[in-house]
């Protein structure tokens, strides 16, 4: 396991909190060297320390792919370390920055993003299955906290917010409101108690509805938020979908897809009644796994033409060949067999676009100062 003294630490931050600095760091015990990154969090800070030693318990005891990976933790002076891979920088984004990038770049289609919205819900649903299997709720699940590489692999980070049971098979009601407002479960906010696997559920509904529609589910103030919920549980009680409800609040086109169904499922206002994160992964929309594709977009004015790069399926890992440009209508092929095909369409004005998604990156209402935990309520 690596220690701090085998790591090359810039000097310069990464992020900054009111507590905590995340720096970029390379081996230099490996050839070449590898990328990581360090957080530091003020160990004299009562909470922001239990912050940091909840998240490295809850890393310590769980191994998935797409799960960030602790590689050491530990005291340094004042202050309490954990080295990470991937680390959080250049190598990657988030994917709230792909669903800003869709808006920012492209018109909205569809067409053009379903194979990453598959792709991405996928890999998200596969790390929090295997979280829950053991007993793990991650109670802040965001775009913000999904990191994506170049190859669009997906890694969960941020489990400060993260909770253990026991026992798996006899989850603990919950009851310490917890949470991103636009994220957060109406069970969570309605302080009746809540299962962290069930609140998950409702979180990754909330991603999938902004990766499909390009906008947020609920805005930035909990009052409306709780009205929100509210309307969307008497909807729901007529037989109304939740994502019809929702996109009535702002006036968007919904779905019309077998995708809307899985959100639907994913948002019931009745916690008991959502779909889990093992039957999500069997959901029609997601079988079978949609193909890998890279574009690269050429921008005229108001409108902009796609063209595809194929890597065949997702099962495929890309390889380096797989990356380069030699013959576009060949990739275009393969990719109509998979129901793709390329299009030229307006772009929405830039700065309704960035409007669009402006409330997912808010400043959170309420937040505990040290560990910039939420309290919602």
């Amino acid at each position: 396991m690596a220690v701090l003294d085998e790591l090359n630490v810039d000097t310069t931050p990464l992020a900054t909190g009111n507590f905590s600095r995340i720096f970029a760091a390379v081996t230099t015990t490996t050839s070449p060297p590898t990328p990581r990154a360090v957080k530091f969090v003020d160990a004299t800070t009562e909470a922001a320390l239990d912050h940091m030693l909840n998240e490295v318990s809850i890393l310590a005891a769980v191994a998935h792919p797409n799960v960030i990976t602790i590689l050491a933790h530990g005291y340094h002076g004042n202050e309490y370390y954990v080295a990470v891979m991937p680390r959080v920088g250049q190598e990657n984004a988030t994917l709230f920055d792909a669903i800003v990038a869709w808006q920012t770049r492209c018109a909205w289609s569809l067409t053009v993003v379903e194979g990453h919205q598959k792709k991405y819900l996928r890999q998200l649903l596969e790390a929090v299955c295997y979280l829950h299997s053991v007993g793990v709720s991650h109670r802040d699940l965001k775009p913000d906290n999904v990191l994506l590489d170049a190859r669009g692999r997906v890694t969960l980070i941020d489990f400060g917010f993260a909770l253990k049971d026991a026992d798996p098979s006899k989850p603990a009601k919950q009851w310490r409101r917890i949470g991103t407002i636009h994220y957060v479960a109406p069970d969570v906010i309605r302080d009746v108690g809540y299962l962290g696997a069930q609140a998950d559920m409702w979180s990754l509904g909330v991603i999938l509805y902004t990766m499909l529609t390009g906008h947020p589910a609920f805005p930035n103030d909990l009052t409306t938020v709780m009205d929100y919920h509210k309307q969307i549980g008497e909807a729901q009680k007529r037989g109304r979908s939740a994502v019809d409800t929702i996109c009535s609040f702002y006036n968007v086109q919904p779905p019309s897809g077998v995708e809307k169904d899985l959100v639907d499922k994913l948002l019931s206002f009745e916690p008991s009644a959502r779909i889990t994160a093992a039957a999500a992964l069997q959901h029609p929309w997601l079988i079978p796994p949609a193909p890998m594709a890279y574009r690269s977009l050429v921008a005229a004015q108001h409108s902009e033409t796609i063209t595809f790069r194929s890597l065949s399926c997702a099962a495929a890992p890309a390889t380096d060949d797989d990356l380069t440009d030699d013959d576009d209508e060949a990739d275009e092929a393969e990719l109509e067999k998979h129901g793709w095909r390329r299009i030229a369409g307006p772009m929405m004005p830039p700065l309704e676009r960035r409007n669009a998604c402006a409330d997912l990156s808010a400043p959170l209402s309420v937040a505990a100062a040290a560990a910039a935990e939420v309290e919602v309520g």
